[in-house]
């Protein structure tokens, strides 16, 4: 099965749930046996910090991320009326696809500029071929600062609840999404089965670019034995 279906080895240890899985070589046409840990850790913040580590015995590629939707209002309607900023001036440019053309292109201008912050569905419907493309925001914002160091990359607010997410990553990016498709998933999922309209929650997926390995003018992927990947990031509520 591919790998998202896979099934890891879970523990605790205090507050942390530490999950492990060793991907055997091959796998998924990837060279090297990948170990790999990710540690979910919620803090008397109010945070809830995730840590990948991993390894590999050959040169290969890694780029992993988490995809929670987040809805802060919590009442599963749409989060357009969510306030949104994020600390990015550039993203790649994508296809019909979603995937990298290669070209990096500046937000400022343009409806993917979060950088004052605005409410998400303020240009989400505007008559913007790369948002018509996707159906809303489905894009790779580079973000600011020094790739590596754990820093603020995004602000969230919930228009009727007044909640608060604050989100921290040393990752070089993230993958703004806002729901385009959810309405099209045949499985009834969330709580009590509900079925959750377009638009009913938005993802901040911390990672490299996309279709890195075919653009080497992008952050590389490749981790080399004896090197550890290690990349944090913190999603941390709170109130107005």
């Amino acid at each position: 099965g591919t790998y998202c279906r896979q099934v890891f080895e879970g523990h605790t240890a205090g507050d942390t749930l530490i999950f492990t899985r060793i991907s055997p070589d091959g796998e998924e046409g990837y060279p090297g046996t990948v170990s790999i840990e990710v540690r979910y850790t919620l803090t008397e913040e109010n945070a809830l910090e995730i840590e990948y580590t991993a390894a590999t015995d050959a040169d290969t590629v890694m780029n992993f991320t988490n995809h929670s939707y987040f809805n802060l209002n919590g009442d599963g309607k749409d989060i357009l009326g969510h306030t949104l900023q994020l600390t990015s001036e550039r993203y790649t440019e994508a296809d019909a696809q979603t995937l990298p053309t290669g070209r990096i292109l500046p937000v400022e201008g343009t409806p993917m500029d979060f950088r004052a912050g605005k409410q998400i569905g303020k240009d989400l419907l505007s008559d913007w071929e790369p948002l018509k493309m996707a159906q809303g925001y489905d894009h790779n914002y580079i973000l600011n600062g020094d790739a590596g160091t754990l820093r603020k990359f995004a602000q969230s607010t919930g228009d009727k609840s007044g909640i608060t997410l604050e989100a921290f990553t040393t990752q070089v990016a993230v993958q703004l999404y806002t729901g385009n498709y959810v309405d099209g998933d045949t499985a009834p999922f969330g709580k009590g089965g509900i079925r959750y309209p377009r638009y009913a929650g938005f993802c901040l997926e911390t990672q490299h670019y996309p279709c890195s390995p075919n653009f080497p003018e992008f952050p590389s992927t490749v981790v080399h034995p004896g090197e550890e990947y290690r990349e944090k990031t913190i999603y941390r509520f709170g109130n107005e």
